[in-house]
Parts: C-alpha cells; structure tokens; sequence
C-alpha cells in the first residue's frame, strides 16, 4: 500500500515537471475567418528565456474581404513577465490598434506585491485591485497550453480585458485530429466559457507541437469567427 501511494507520488511529480517544460518559443502564421471568408492574418511569436521569463506578440493584419470592405487597421499585442512552475506570471501587456493615421494604445502594468493594476491609455490612467492569478488576452494562451500538457481537466482565473475584469473558465474535452490549413494535427480540445455562462470558444492545441494554439472557434452573432493554423515559421526542440 505505501509503495503504491508512493508510486502515485512519483508520477504525479514527474507529469508536473513535464508540463513545466511543455512551454517552448514558437513563432507561427494564422488565418482569420468570419463565416468562412477570408479576413485576416496573424502571426504568434512566443520567446523564452534560461532564467523562465517570457515574451509573447501578436500581430493581426486585415486581409481578403476585409481589404476589399476598406479595412486599413490592424492589432499589436504584447505580453511579457516571469514563468512560474510554467504557470505565466505577467507583468506587462501592450496593445496599440492602428486604423489609418491614428493610433489607440492600452497598457496594463501588474503590481503583484501590492496586488494592484495600472491601466494606461489614451484617456489618462487608472488603478484597481488584481485579482489573483489574473491573465491578460495573450497570457491566458500560455495557460491553455500548461493547462493541456498536464494532469488537471479546467483552470480559472480572471481575463483583463479593455473593458474590465471577467472570470475566466477553461475545460479539456477531446482529444482527437483535426484539419487545418497546415495540416492534420492531434489536438486538445479546450472550451472557454465566462463563469456560469455556456462555452462560446473552443481551443485546440497541438500535442505534438508542445501545444501550440492550432485552431479557435468562436461564436458571435453575426456567424463564427476561426482562427486557424497555416505555418509553424520557427520552433524550439
């Protein structure tokens, strides 16, 4: 019995240290679709770090129907801070969204010893309280892919958005192939949801690409928004 217990130790240690190393630097292209049509492109760069600190961006460029509508815009994100037991610890998020000749620009700096957050925008600067372990709209990837690397089935914690604070809920669900524009990959599924709220995002990572985003469905009024997989440009081995 005690060696059974200790075996069952041993293996819940050795599924921990695993998915702290699932994270690896990436760089990949996506495409964006709204019902089917062509309207974006995207590319993801994650970088890390020997000492476990992290950079993620990503750049969304209209394309397809959206030039042909006028589209002139397009979307710089970033998120950099600390990984802990790879678990993502932020502590700085940028976006700027370019349209034309203006610029409107959001920054969020994270004050984990106070347990403060400082939003800085176009309309001046504000504090609130951080809730823990809060993730920002990049961020929150690397938490789905920890999250599908190892033993647990969900995660919460509140996504910081430019309108606030929502609680955030991710749950594995399959694990199966699917099609996408590079190619047939095995993928864990993940649906996101807000609270008690029914999901309206489905999340599939790579499991043979230390579980990269690959594909993201979600749901809006108007039709189905999908971000999909085109090129893995760079990966670590």
């Amino acid at each position: 019995m005690r060696r059974a217990a200790l075996l069952i130790c041993l293996l819940l240690a050795s599924t921990s240290i695993l998915a702290a190393r699932s994270l690896q630097s990436y760089t990949a292209n996506y495409r964006l679709l709204f019902n089917g049509e062509h309207v974006g492109n995207a590319r993801f760069s994650l970088q890390l770090t020997p000492d476990n600190r992290y950079s993620f961006e990503a750049l969304t460029r209209p394309a397809g129907k959206m030039i042909a509508d006028g589209a002139r815009h397009e979307v710089l994100e970033a998120s950099s801070g600390v990984l802990r037991n790879g678990t993502p610890v932020p502590e700085h998020y940028y976006t700027a969204v370019r349209s034309g000749d203006s610029t409107d620009m959001l920054e969020l700096f994270y004050d984990w010893q106070n347990m403060t957050l400082t939003r800085k925008g176009d309309n001046g600067q504000q504090k609130a309280a951080l809730g823990n372990n809060s993730q920002d709209r990049l961020s929150y990837l690397l938490k789905a892919m920890k999250l599908a690397g190892d033993h647990r089935n969900s995660a919460q914690f509140p996504l910081l958005t430019s309108a606030g604070a929502r609680q955030l809920r991710m749950r594995k669900t399959n694990r199966r192939y699917i099609d996408t524009a590079a190619g047939r990959l095995l993928a864990q599924e993940l649906e996101l949801s807000y609270g008690i709220e029914s999901p309206d995002r489905n999340l599939w990572l790579s499991v043979d690409h230390n579980y990269l985003p690959v594909l993201l469905e979600q749901k809006k009024d108007k039709g189905i928004v999908r971000m999909e997989l085109t090129r893995i440009l760079t990966r670590s081995q």
